[in-house]
């Protein structure tokens, strides 16, 4: 109850609104193990509880939309509705819609509004939704999961990288501890990942940007040093270390691969062009076969290049700071991945705790 209000968090479902009562009417009966039982707690017939239990397995069938509450709790959570706009990748106003609507669901104001104001001020009744609203995401993760297929699945995205040096082992190693496995992998870059694993259409994610989210949990993976390689078919003495303003910057074949790497390349080339500037997701080894050509690339993607024929590590006086690597997932996990998320944890620290593997 909230101030004499008859309050219950409507589940969505495609803008139908799940009845409380049916969840109630579910309760009862597992409580009691007797629909005339569960039927008398209620003070209702015993018909109603098998209408009730029957519309109940008819609306779990349906997508539910839970953003009003996800956006409701981010607000509460960075105590700003910009930041709760930036954490869910969505714009301002839609937050400010999404709460609008809730608010008008429930039938109470949650938020206090005044000309001006920066920081959030909860209504009474906002206060009293915040632990129901914790415990509706919980719930709503474990719906979502009853009407998937029964069978247990883990959906990774990671970035490219990653993906093709780290990851191959986890993965195969997943499928032979559990042939039945459902596994689903994608690559992509660091902000997307963040997002997909946010609306769970992704359960865990390996990103190198570290970003603040109230629906995730972002815990470090790994460290990658930076290598400097060099395409060249003439004899190449890997031994003495190359100085960066030695390096023709004319002949840079440039990977975006975090903030470190830039701001040690604006530090010595300052305003510079560089020969290529390649997307992380664009196989580099195709572009990385004209003479006199380097790049200075994390471990991982070093790995992957030095493999090609008439490529060379080379030392450097002065490299970017070391990449940090992150794993993600989400607060409120699918039923369906959770039985498997902590041998995927142990997994990805047990290989990052012996990465590189073959470099």
């Amino acid at each position: 109850m909230l101030h004499g209000v008859s309050f219950v968090i409507p589940m969505f479902t495609g803008g139908n609104i799940i009845d409380y009562r049916y969840i109630e009417a579910f309760l009862a009966v597992v409580n009691t193990n007797s629909l005339s039982k569960a039927a008398e707690s209620l003070y209702v017939s015993q018909s109603s509880i098998s209408k009730w239990i029957c519309q109940l397995e008819e609306e779990r069938g349906n997508i539910i939309d839970y953003r009003y509450i996800e956006a409701f709790l981010a607000v509460v959570n960075t105590n700003s509705l910009s930041k709760a706009a930036e954490s869910l990748y969505v714009s301002q106003s839609s937050i400010s819609k999404w709460i609008c609507q809730l608010e008008e669901e429930i039938g109470v104001e949650l938020i206090v509004r005044h000309k001006g104001q920066r920081s959030i001020e909860l209504t009474a009744s906002g206060k009293e939704l915040v632990p129901l609203a914790e415990e509706w995401m919980n719930l709503h993760g474990q719906i979502i999961g009853m009407k998937e297929h029964n069978r247990t699945s883990i959906r990774i995205v990671s970035v490219d990288s990653l993906n093709n040096t780290l990851m191959p082992p986890i993965y195969q190693e997943l499928l032979r501890t559990d042939p039945e496995l459902e596994l689903s992998v994608l690559t992509g870059q660091s902000p997307d990942i963040y997002s997909m694993v946010e609306r769970k259409q992704y359960d865990v994610g390996i990103v190198t940007v570290e970003l603040h989210s109230p629906s995730l949990i972002v815990t470090p993976l790994l460290t990658e040093p930076f290598e400097l390689l060099l395409y060249s078919e003439k004899e190449v003495d890997t031994s003495a270390p190359v100085t960066p303003d030695s390096l023709d910057v004319r002949k840079n074949l440039y990977i975006p691969s975090g903030y470190s790497l830039r701001q040690w390349h604006e530090y010595w080339f300052h305003t510079a062009k560089s020969y290529l500037w390649v997307d992380p997701q664009t196989p580099a080894r195709m572009l990385f076969c004209e003479e006199g050509l380097w790049t200075v690339v994390p471990l991982s993607v070093a790995a992957q290049l030095s493999r090609q024929p008439h490529v060379h590590r080379l030392q450097m006086t002065s490299s970017p700071s070391p990449r940090s690597t992150y794993y993600i997932t989400h607060k409120y996990p699918r039923d369906n991945c959770k039985a498997v998320l902590p041998m995927v944890k142990d997994l990805l620290q047990r290989y990052a705790s012996a990465y590189p593997l073959d470099v």
